[in-house]
């Protein structure tokens, strides 16, 4: 449209250019050609005047003529040369707005990568999640247990300062049942019980890691909730990691796929939203763990939140936490 609008102006700029212009060259020629006309037909000093002034008259019109077409030249350059220019201007802007709203868009709504479901560790995925802990300054898990961000915490060089871990409660057995079915191929009763164990001892492992890492942090603590979230979420400052146990198509694997979104996400926003709206419900059972806490104390605060332990089995915590560490350092720490 705007093209449409300049190549009309340069054409009625044009047009009454040289339409006024011919017709004024026009006369002073006429008004010449008589002058020269009437030099001929008179004699003397009157003759001598007429021819002069005719002379000068042409002469000075073919000058004008000659100087015209030449100005309007380069005009006619200048004009088009400053239009194109114009309009190779607002095509780069409107481009570069379209681009800028099409990476908007795609950093809103689309994963920054994603991680496909395997059946033994991905590599990319936890050098990728380390390198953003390694960024943050907070840290919130929320998913079944956190033995692997727990032990993973225990790992990487710089852990973040404050870290919130959402589980399920293990004083409440069914908040792992539906978890407990997504890992058995069948209806079997025996493995569903098997797969629940191992989700409730996973929850035990990642409260004894907690305690033995706790130095590690400013801030530590446990929302133990009876309604976990199936899906695995970890938020870091700069990206969020949402791991997809309720996808049920496919293969059914140890580690589902897994999408990173950045900061921007609505994503992002949306599980950071609920994850503080969820630490700060007074719903769920929370457990804090400063760094100067000592053992005694700990069990007496977990005894108080109903989770028991025998000296016995807190030792055996301990020892499987530390082999669990060792067992999966280079699988977490590549």
């Amino acid at each position: 449209m705007a093209n449409d609008d300049d190549r009309s102006l340069t054409q009625l700029l044009r047009e009454l250019y040289f339409s006024w212009t011919g017709i004024v060259f026009l006369i002073m020629a006429l008004i010449s050609v008589l002058m020269l006309i009437e030099s001929a037909r008179t004699h003397g000093t009157i003759s001598q005047f007429w021819l002069a002034i005719g002379s000068a008259i042409l002469a000075s019109t073919l000058y004008s003529f000659v100087q015209t077409l030449l100005t309007t030249r380069q005009f006619n350059r200048f004009l088009s040369s400053t239009i194109q220019a114009d309009i190779r201007k607002e095509i780069t802007e409107r481009a570069d707005q379209a681009m800028e709203i099409f990476r908007s868009s795609r950093d809103r709504y689309l994963p920054a990568r994603t991680y496909q479901a395997q059946k033994s560790f991905d590599p990319k995925f936890n050098r990728d999640l380390n390198e953003s802990l390694n960024r943050s300054a907070r840290y919130t898990f929320r998913g079944m247990s956190a033995r692997f961000a727990v032990t993973r915490l225990a790992l990487i060089e710089s852990p973040p300062r404050d870290v919130r871990l959402i589980v399920a409660d293990p004083t409440q057995p069914d908040a792992v049942d539906f978890r407990a079915r997504h890992e058995v191929d069948s209806g079997n009763a025996q493995d569903f019980d098997h797969a629940k164990r191992d989700i409730l001892d996973g929850i035990y492992l990642s409260i004894a890691g907690a305690y033995l890492t706790r130095r590690r942090f400013d801030h530590l603590e446990f929302h133990f909730t009876p309604l976990p979230h199936v899906d695995r979420v970890e938020i870091c400052d700069e990206a969020i990691y949402i791991t997809r146990f309720s996808d049920n198509s496919g293969e059914r694997v140890t580690f589902p796929i897994t999408s990173k979104f950045e900061r921007e996400s609505l994503l992002y926003q949306m599980f950071f939203t609920d994850c503080n709206s969820l630490i700060s419900s007074p719903y769920p059972t929370r457990l804090e763990i400063p760094g100067g806490l000592s053992e005694p104390e700990f069990l007496d605060r977990l005894a108080t939140i109903k989770i028991k332990l025998e000296p016995e089995r807190w030792q055996a915590m301990k020892e499987q936490f530390q082999a669990f560490k060792t067992m999966h350092q280079t699988n977490l720490k590549p």
